[in-house]
């Protein structure tokens, strides 16, 4: 059989899962990856560390320096997709190169929102989703005393720590009541945010910046929708992000909030697949397409989209929400769901230190599971979840903490663990 060539444009978790899917099945096939960003693959979540100055660049790698030559991948970095042509089968590069493809694989990610703020455009004003973001944002703190971080998700968090770290006064805004609302739950975000109060973080929720205050050009404070003014030196812009869908919607791929797949990643496009944040496939516990802007996500999507592309197709299982973050040293993990629905059976305990746990039953099994404090073997909780199993033990055995192995009945650790 001829060798394939495949064309993965993007260079992240999604990037990396589909190379080593696709030699999983072959190693005689042709892969080139393409990504606007030079670097090599590193890890996203790891730019908080980057922006701390905890971390520098090289240390972000996500696999090692030669993987791409280890794996025989030929990776064009610091080049941009321009447009996808999915009749022609091929890519066109901004210096116009065009690069034909018999697979292509769209793991282009996301984009931070931009809210509609005043003024907002120009100097003091930063992202935070690269490590181009977490440089610049880095290289202003310099002479400067305040930041207002916009929003209070996993991403404005842990740029709020960073830059507390840097010696900065940071004031975090959200316009929900809450903190990480869509992470962890009512419990475990007042722990967080009691955390994050006490090490010197303000918090301001049910508010939103509606402008910028500039002198000079420069940032000299914000104003929220409430009419009040935040002194501030810098902003960031941290409210969420959205799927990367240009090259997506360019070459005539179906869209809903994301590139719409199959169980095997590929498009409505003859032989274009998408992973990752871009796309927007089968969530785990409700089977309906979801996007799900998750690492863990992500790596399993462009697995399977890299096996189907070398012709082994297996049926994506479906995503489910799994977060975790250390905030001033608190750790929390969540993943399902995080609030209960009509007929879930919520089970949850704190112990009033800052350690509360809360798993979510749907007759038998478990549907959502949040730790915080202690999150030692979280990850059976997971897996119990991913495999669907039995878990009515939970209900006599909660709030005991952590599940360890010995509790799970006997024929799962048998099937599952090798006993």
């Amino acid at each position: 059989m001829k060798a394939r060539h495949h064309v993965i444009v993007g260079n992240s978790a999604a990037a990396i899962g589909a190379v080593e899917g696709i030699r999983s099945v072959s190693r005689e096939d042709l892969v080139t990856v393409i990504s606007a960003e030079p670097h090599h693959c590193y890890s996203r979540p790891l730019i908080a560390e980057l922006l701390a100055g905890e971390l520098s660049p090289g240390d972000l790698g996500y696999r090692p320096a030669d993987f791409y030559q280890a794996q025989g991948v030929r990776a064009l970095l610091g080049r941009r997709v321009e447009a996808v042509d999915a009749e022609l089968h091929g890519v066109t590069l901004e210096d116009g190169e065009f690069i034909p493809y018999d697979r292509l694989l769209l793991a282009t990610g996301s984009v931070p929102i931009r809210p509609d703020i005043a003024d907002a455009d120009g100097p003091g004003v930063f992202v935070f989703n690269s490590i181009a973001d977490a440089q610049a944002l880095a290289d202003a703190t310099r002479g400067t005393r305040r930041a207002v971080v916009a929003g209070g998700g996993l991403i404005g968090m842990k740029a709020a720590e960073s830059l507390h770290r840097r010696g900065l006064q940071v004031t975090v805004v959200e316009l929900a009541p809450r903190l990480l609302s869509s992470a962890f739950d009512r419990a475990a975000g007042r722990l967080l945010a009691a955390r994050a109060e006490a090490a010197g973080l303000r918090l301001v929720t049910d508010n939103a910046v509606v402008a910028v205050e500039r002198k000079a050009g420069m940032v000299a404070g914000v104003r929220l929708a409430d009419g009040s003014l935040l002194p501030a030196d810098l902003l960031v812009l941290a409210v969420g992000v959205r799927p990367n869908l240009a090259l997506a919607a360019g070459a005539g791929v179906h869209v809903n909030r994301g590139a719409l797949v199959d169980d095997q990643m590929l498009t409505s496009a003859p032989d274009v697949y998408a992973a990752g944040d871009v796309a927007q496939g089968p969530e785990l516990l409700s089977g309906e397409p979801r996007v799900l802007p998750l690492w863990p996500v992500a790596c399993r999507q462009g697995q399977v989209a890299g096996t189907a592309m070398a012709g082994q197709p297996r049926d994506y299982p479906g995503g489910l929400a799994h977060n975790s973050l250390t905030l001033f040293g608190l750790c929390a993990m969540s993943a399902g769901r995080v609030e209960p629905e009509p007929g879930d059976t919520e089970l949850a305990h704190g112990d009033g230190n800052g350690t509360y746990h809360k798993v979510l039953l749907r007759g038998d099994r478990l549907v959502g599971a949040c730790a915080v404090g202690a999150v030692d073997r979280f990850g059976i909780l997971t897996g119990l979840i991913l495999d669907g199993q039995p878990c009515g033990f939970l209900r006599h055995s909660f709030p005991a903490f952590p599940v360890r192995l010995l509790s799970l009945p006997q024929e799962y650790r048998l099937a599952r663990l090798g006993g």
